[in-house]
């Protein structure tokens, strides 16, 4: 059986030849190619499975309705960090700026004999199940109308704003992992040891829970995710991607507190500055 994934970019690099086959690790290929209207790539994946692992999923939609897909049992993706390698590879040879996102309704198990038939339909469905691993998203303020006293606040911590709606574009999670800490660098004007002293000394982070253990482990996840402290392979990128998924909520609550309280930006001074415009969850 054949799992193919196909992703897009929204932007091309012209005219070029593009390769029709390219070895991304020893399961998985992929073929690159321009799309129909040539304003951007196709990059399709072709990964051969075991039809004994596959299974049927029975699962809600957003809307509530009850469906049915099928996965394949144990099966950790590498796809979507194999594509990202690929597309900064074509990013550094042709010096353009390229993002691609996964589009899972493109996502596919393909029958490659009689056989594979045979347990597609068996299964009634060729869906494919995409578990959304959701976490519940807590805020460091209650979501409340965009007036304009709130967003002139904010403006006056330019640097903060900015640096965290950069993280949260990010390209993967562990690219918004490293990111996000360097908001609470750039917050702090510190680093290592000293940035993590700071934080836990400071009382909105203290109030979160976070000890000096909790941000040390922090920081020593985004090293592993900037690549400082990484061997670098498909299994440990699989890894910290998963880390970093798993500790993304606490990290992005902890960086939001500190845009809202943080009295001197760029300072490792522990003031802190409130404000009504942004009342807290748990007051």
């Amino acid at each position: 059986m054949a799992y193919r994934v196909s992703t897009s970019s929204g932007r091309t690099i012209g005219a070029r030849d593009l390769p029709d086959d390219v070895a991304l690790s020893p399961a998985v290929s992929a073929s690159v190619s321009h799309t129909p209207d040539n304003k951007g790539l196709t990059v399709e994946t072709l990964r051969r499975v075991d039809r004994a692992r596959l299974e049927l999923v029975h699962h809600e939609t957003l809307s509530g309705a009850t469906t049915q897909s099928i996965r394949l049992a144990g099966d950790e993706p590498a796809e979507t960090v194999l594509v990202q390698a690929l597309v900064g590879a074509i990013a550094f040879l042709t010096d353009i700026p390229l993002t691609i996102g996964t589009a899972f309704h493109l996502s596919r198990f393909d029958p490659e004999d009689g056989e594979d038939e045979a347990v597609l339909r068996e299964f009634g469905t060729a869906d494919v199940f995409v578990g959304t691993s959701a976490q519940p998203v807590r805020r460091a303020f209650l979501d409340e109308p965009l007036t304009g006293e709130r967003l002139e606040w904010l403006l006056h911590r330019p640097l903060g704003v900015r640096l965290y709606a950069d993280a949260i574009r990010a390209n993967s999670v562990a690219a918004e992992f490293r990111d996000l800490w360097d908001v609470l660098e750039s917050a702090f004007g510190e680093r290592g040891p000293d940035l993590v002293a700071a934080l836990a000394a400071y009382g909105p982070a203290a109030a979160l829970g976070f000890d000096a253990a909790s941000l040390q482990a922090l920081m020593d996840l985004r090293n592993r995710a900037s690549g400082a402290a990484s061997q670098g392979g498909l299994d440990d990128v699989l890894r910290v991607e998963r880390e970093c998924r798993a500790r993304r909520s606490g990290l992005k609550l902890l960086v939001e507190r500190v845009i809202l309280t943080k009295q001197a930006w760029g300072s490792g001074d522990g003031g802190v500055e409130t404000t009504p415009l942004f009342r807290s969850p748990d007051a």
